[in-house]
């Protein structure tokens, strides 16, 4: 079984683990609707059985402008479309859902997101945790151990 956890923003990543050796890879983002319905088709050929698992987003967050809103919104139905033409099941869950297996979090978004990235990257020493990839490898952990 190979695992997909996406992080759907623009500056988000993919983490992929596979259940016959547990190794844990991350990508980042692809630029274009193309470059993600490519890698995620690449990733559906690599095992007999995939899932995905997305965080939901794509809704309009008060400060953000209503152009930015409509722009991720747009960003997150390329991906599930992409998710859907190439056959891979996948489910939405909430930040604050997948979140919530990390523990007490800050609520300041810089100081939270270093917080989730130094906890990804303690338990992925082998793996350069960035900003990009902290969040897919958070919710990957969340999936996991559901």
């Amino acid at each position: 079984m190979l695992t997909i956890a996406i992080d759907p923003g623009a500056s988000g990543g993919i983490a992929t683990t596979n259940s016959h050796d547990g190794r844990v890879v991350v990508i980042k983002m692809p630029d274009t609707p193309k470059d993600i319905l490519e890698l995620l088709s690449g990733l559906a050929c690599m095992d007999g059985q995939v899932r995905a698992v997305m965080e939901d987003g794509g809704y309009h967050v008060q400060g953000n402008s209503a152009t930015a809103s409509c722009k991720f919104a747009r960003h997150c139905g390329h991906i599930e479309m992409a998710l859907i033409a190439t056959g891979i099941p996948f489910e939405s869950v909430r930040p604050q859902k997948w979140m919530k297996s990390m523990g007490a979090l800050p609520k300041e978004k810089i100081a939270r997101k270093n917080k989730i990235k130094d906890m990804m990257q303690r338990r992925h020493p082998d793996i350069k945790v960035t900003l990009w990839s902290a969040d897919a490898l958070g919710i990957l952990y969340w999936v996991l151990n559901r």
